[in-house]
C-alpha cells in the first residue's frame, strides 16, 4: 500500500506541478495580450497627438497669415481715412499746374489723389504678396530640408 500511496502522491506532485504550470501559462498569456493592447492604444494615442500638433501648427500658421492680412487692411483703412481727409480739404479740384508750376492737361489734383490712393493700394498688396511669398519659400526650404534628412 505505501508503493501504491507513493504514487499516488507522485502522481498528485505531477498533476500539481503541470497546474501551476498551466496557470503560469495562462496568466502569461493575458499578461502579453494586455501589453499588445495597451501598446495598440497607445499607438492611436501618438497618431493623435502628432494629428493635432500638425492641425495646431497649420491652424497657427493660417492665424498668423490672417493677421498680417487685417494689419495690413488696417494699415489702408488707416491711411485711406488720413489720405481721404487730406483730399477733402482739396476737393475744389485744383489744377496741378497751379501747385507745381506746370501745365497739367486737365489732371487737376483730386484725380491725382486718386490715382496716388491707387498706387498705394497697388504697393500695399505687391508687399504683402512678397511677404506671403517669402514665408512660403521659407517653409518649402524648412520641408524640404526635412526631407533631406529622412
Amino acid at each position: 500500500r505505501s508503493a501504491a500511496s507513493s504514487e499516488a502522491e507522485d502522481s498528485a506532485s505531477v498533476s500539481n506541478d503541470s497546474g501551476a504550470t498551466m496557470n503560469f501559462e495562462h496568466a502569461r498569456n493575458l499578461l502579453i495580450e494586455r501589453l499588445c493592447s495597451l501598446q495598440r492604444v497607445l499607438a492611436k494615442r501618438q497618431e493623435k497627438i502628432e494629428f493635432c500638433e500638425s492641425h495646431i501648427s497649420t491652424l497657427t500658421k493660417e492665424m498668423q497669415k490672417k493677421s498680417r492680412i487685417i494689419q495690413t487692411l488696417l494699415l489702408r483703412v488707416e491711411t485711406g481715412e488720413h489720405t481721404k481727409l487730406a483730399s477733402d480739404a482739396y476737393k475744389k479740384s485744383i489744377p496741378v499746374d497751379n501747385i507745381w508750376g506746370q501745365p497739367s492737361n486737365g489732371i487737376t489734383l483730386k484725380l491725382s489723389m486718386e490715382i496716388n490712393e491707387k498706387l498705394q493700394q497697388v504697393l500695399e498688396d505687391t508687399l504683402f504678396k512678397n511677404m506671403t511669398l517669402k514665408e512660403n519659400v521659407k517653409t518649402l526650404g524648412d520641408e524640404i530640408d526635412r526631407l533631406n534628412k529622412c
